[in-house]
């Protein structure tokens, strides 16, 4: 009877137990893919922060490295011109090896580039670090926004792309003011030391947050052409272009022509500047948010608003307050873009995330090169107002192509790549090639 007595009662005590706490929808757990997702934030920032310290870093290690300011350009350069190449090489060289495994070791990459550009006795040696960088950039951003669908729920894939995109707003605003005035009281040396315990931090974090991330079927070289097949795809990449060697021709000569076209002096300059930078890390967070949410009026929004505000720089060259506020919108419309784009890829490219962001991180990469070049172009020929109207132009057909896949139903894929439909909830022959 005792025996009876306390198997009758058994199920009563199971009952009691407390549930575990559900996690339903989260590929992890809640706590620990945020502190990844951070983690993977962290990494941008500094990423993006060594790639534009040699802007604020210029004049002192030209000299110390005994070559001429023009030949030091080239650490801005041979970062920008590697990551567009072995974003496409990494990705499919890659296989099927785990993606934390890459991700930790392309952050080594930039703690090794960190290193030994502190430590370069000469510019040889500066210049291989800017390599290493390269690798890692390159690497890094075929990857990083990618992890974001793995790590959260599916309902805030769009916050956590946001966080982790928001790391190269935060770092455009603060890497060269911050570098420059750190630069100044302590020396460039030590400023390339600073971030490499920043450097260190972020392998440290992602070797402890960032949970495994296998890959069921490796990245095909077969799997590019045939995204370049999908008519979506083809608006995206070219929209993307457009805007992006626009941005670049007109931004990089903004700082001269305040100075030089519209008359204000430096400090203000800096000051207004300051504002646009802020102003683009609102825009990072607002515009991943909403891009998740409403990808195509987004869109029409913000490449809209970076047009409207470029254009409104010149119209208004004569009034400084107008002037400061086309600075603010053009700084809102292009901290919204880049998670829009992100955003847009994960839409067009469905399906194969990685292969996607590789071939966005590789139009990006080599149209900011082109948009610089073609800018400097225009500002010798016919002055900065010249090259900030023809990166207005270029920014405006990028805006016509949105509209154009607004207001057309462009089917997902081609009949090579698969089924056509909704990009969303149709997958093509090849799908599961990245996940």
């Amino acid at each position: 009877m005792v025996k009876n007595s306390r198997t009758a009662t058994a199920p009563a005590r199971s009952k009691t137990r407390k549930p575990r706490k559900s996690r339903e929808g989260w590929p992890h757990a809640p706590a620990r893919a945020w502190l990844a997702v951070a983690s993977i934030a962290l990494g941008s920032f500094i990423l993006v922060t060594t790639e534009l310290l040699p802007i604020a870093l210029l004049t002192p290690i030209s000299r110390d490295l005994d070559v001429s300011e023009g030949v030091a350009g080239f650490m801005v350069a041979i970062p920008a011109i590697l990551a567009a190449i072995t974003a496409l090489v990494l990705t499919i060289a890659s296989g099927r090896t785990d993606r934390r495994t890459l991700l930790i070791g392309f952050s080594l990459l930039l703690l090794a580039s960190d290193l030994l550009g502190m430590l370069a006795p000469n510019f040889v040696v500066m210049l291989v670090a800017r390599g290493l960088l390269g690798v890692a950039l390159g690497g890094f951003w075929s990857l990083a926004a990618a992890l974001a669908p793995r790590l959260v729920h599916e309902k805030f894939v769009g916050h956590a792309t946001s966080l982790v995109l928001g790391g190269i707003s935060v770092a455009t605003v603060l890497a060269v003011p911050a570098g420059s005035f750190i630069g100044s009281i302590a020396g460039w040396r030590e400023v390339f030391g600073i971030t490499s315990i920043l450097a260190a931090v972020v392998v440290i974090s992602q070797f402890v947050f960032v949970p495994k991330l296998p890959v069921a079927v490796a990245t095909s070289i077969r799997t590019l052409p045939m995204l370049l097949r999908r008519p979506r795809v083809l608006v995206l990449f070219f929209s993307v272009t457009f805007v992006i060697t626009g941005q670049f021709a007109a931004y990089t000569y903004v700082d001269p022509y305040l100075v030089g076209t519209v008359g204000i002096d430096v400090g203000l300059a800096s000051a207004l500047l300051l504002g646009y930078g802020i102003a683009g890390i609102v825009g990072n967070f607002i515009g991943g948010v909403q891009a998740e949410r409403r990808l195509k009026p987004t869109l029409i929004v913000v490449f809209g608003l970076g047009g409207a505000s470029i254009i409104a720089t010149q119209l208004l060259v004569g009034s400084p307050i107008g002037t400061a506020i086309a600075l603010v919108g053009w700084g809102l419309a292009f901290g919204a873009i880049p998670a829009s784009m992100q955003a847009w890829t994960f839409n067009a490219a469905h399906g194969y995330p990685e292969a996607g962001s590789a071939l966005l991180v590789t139009i990006i990469q080599s149209s900011i090169a082109i948009g610089s070049a073609l800018g400097g172009a225009w500002v010798d020929a016919s002055g900065t107002s010249a090259a900030i109207w023809f990166g207005a132009g270029l920014v405006v057909v990028a805006f016509l192509a949105v509209v154009f896949l607004a207001r057309t139903k462009l089917p997902a894929g081609s009949a090579a790549g698969g089924a056509a439909g909704s990009a969303v909830t149709s997958e093509p022959a090849l799908t599961g090639a990245t996940q």
